[in-house]
């Protein structure tokens, strides 16, 4: 039988380079970089959120579409479709984003182009998110390095995790980096305890205070 090649283990970035990524990176990206880190959230979720599903006075936000090509759908399981906290850097990045944009309805995206379309991941990617690693002196990183960046740092915190809940996968790949002092921020976004004073400690470090 052909030997089994070894799947490649997720790209993390540290603290720092997150600190470094967010400092040298152009709005929306910058925001985008704030969002993806602090709550893990699928670079499609994002794309697809919109301004009625956010709630900054109680700091939190629902997921109930994703974007994918341009086009709107559910996530991808019923576990997908949560309520995500957010820690106040989280709040206050996603106030200061409100403040310029031109629609703030309900129905508008919160990221969106000048024509309230949404915005494609490639080509934010490859205009912004690539010449922000060359700034920032990191790799280049595409956005599931962020998504797993999330779990990653709050590991590093010494965040403990919550009892499984129902509908909420923990990944494979979650055991055995774990082995190796990584979380994969895969399905455990629901596991994570977000809020408390390990997120806010992250959130302060990558402000600067």
């Amino acid at each position: 039988m052909p030997e089994r090649t070894l799947k490649r283990p997720h790209r993390f970035l540290t603290m720092d380079e997150v600190r470094r990524l967010r400092a040298a990176s152009e709005e929306p990206v910058r925001t985008i970089v704030m969002l993806a880190t602090m709550t893990g959230l699928r670079i499609g979720e994002i794309l697809a959120l919109r301004w009625g599903r956010t709630n900054l006075a109680a700091a939190t936000l629902r997921v109930e579409e994703t974007c994918y090509h341009g086009h709107f759908g559910t996530p991808k399981t019923q576990a997908s479709r949560r309520e995500v906290p957010l820690p106040s850097t989280v709040v206050e990045a996603l106030l200061a984003h409100r403040s310029r944009s031109r629609n703030t309805s309900a129905a508008a995206l919160v990221f969106c182009t000048r024509e309230g379309m949404p915005l494609a991941p490639n080509n934010l990617r490859k205009r912004q998110l690539t010449s922000a690693c060359e700034r920032a002196g990191i790799a280049r990183i595409d956005w599931h390095t962020l998504r797993h960046t999330h779990g990653t740092l709050l590991h590093e915190q010494g965040t403990p995790l919550k009892g499984k809940r129902p509908g909420v996968a923990v990944s494979t790949d979650y055991v055995e980096l774990t082995k190796m002092s990584r979380v994969d921020a895969s399905d455990i976004s629901g596991c994570v305890h977000l809020g408390g004073k390990w997120t806010h400690r992250i959130g302060r470090w990558l402000r600067g205070g």
